[in-house]
């Protein structure tokens, strides 16, 4: 209604201008009435295209905010948050904060992607392990492990596109695709995470040590179960507590049977197991230990026990 009212006291000008009444037959246009006539119509197409920018930017001002908000929100909702990475003396403020990690320093740390199938491995490890079902230690080999239970190769792919787009040195791809280890700077892991890498005083132990002040938040949509190495809260030590020193093999002057008077595995079996038909043949024997260890403590006996 407003834009009608402004056309019709326009009109009216025009008339007005002319020396002409609405609705009654003028003279003959002449050359300076059609000039006065244009004059009119310019100023008044200039004044509309005012009026209609004016309004246009008006609507965009008003509505950048909202844009701003929307695109914040739908930014958070697509990253995806994990949990348990702060521990709890963090979170409820009992370690006293000193800091934070040097941005150039560098970590490495592993993202664990989760199994598949969760129900139906739960199923086969219960066959696994009773006597009356036709899967009773029929044991899966890696490869099979993988195809039925671990992380597709797809997602593992998106995993490590991930984070070689972010910058990160992607250190190892294990056959069972169930964690992309990689390394970086703390700046690309706050970055990448979506946190702050901090400094905090164990609360318990004279030492300092790292971790993440939040959550860490990846904008990935494969699922990951957890990032392991992101604080060293806790340092794995020996069962006695204390770090045992390094030291080379003592000579020893035993009574063993074997070279250098040590005790061989034969030796065990038959003080402990005499004349019984177990062989050892398809079983396996997993070692692990959060250090390294003393080659020079495993070189003499995979020499001495034909192990080599």
């Amino acid at each position: 209604m407003r834009f009608g009212r402004t056309v019709v006291s326009r009109k009216t000008d025009i008339h007005r201008r002319l020396q002409v009444k609405p609705g009654a037959v003028g003279p003959p246009l002449t050359c300076s009435t059609l000039g006065v006539a244009m004059k009119v119509l310019s100023s008044f197409c200039v004044y509309s295209r005012v009026r209609a920018t004016s309004s246009r930017l008006s609507f965009l001002l008003l509505t950048i905010p909202f844009l701003l908000i929307a695109t914040s929100v739908l930014a958070q909702q697509s990253l995806q948050v994990l949990h348990r990475h702060v521990r709890p003396a963090v979170s409820n403020g009992q370690a006293a904060l000193v800091g934070s990690l040097p941005p150039a320093q560098r970590m490495n740390v592993s993202i664990l992607l989760p199994l598949r199938n969760q129900a139906e491995l739960t199923g086969l490890l219960g066959r696994l392990y009773d006597p009356s079902s036709p899967d009773y230690r029929h044991f899966l080999s890696v490869s099979e492990f993988t195809e039925r239970f671990g992380p597709t190769v797809e997602d593992y792919q998106a995993v490590v596109e991930f984070a070689q787009a972010n910058g990160f040195a992607v250190t190892d791809m294990p056959t069972n695709r169930m964690l992309v280890p990689i390394e970086g700077s703390v700046a690309q892991i706050e970055k990448a995470f979506h946190l702050s890498m901090k400094v905090y005083r164990h609360p318990t132990e004279n030492r300092t040590f790292y971790s993440p002040d939040r959550e860490p938040a990846l904008q990935l949509s494969v699922p990951v179960s957890h990032i392991a190495g992101m604080d060293n809260f806790s340092i794995p030590r020996p069962p006695s507590g204390q770090a045992r020193a390094r030291e080379t093999i003592p000579t020893y002057s035993g009574s063993g049977p074997a070279p250098d008077y040590y005790y061989l595995g034969s030796d065990m079996r038959a003080a402990y197991y005499g004349g019984t038909a177990l062989t050892g043949a398809g079983q396996a024997v997993g070692v692990f230990e959060f250090g390294g260890y003393n080659s020079s403590t495993a070189s003499p006996s995979t020499t001495c026990c034909w192990m080599a």
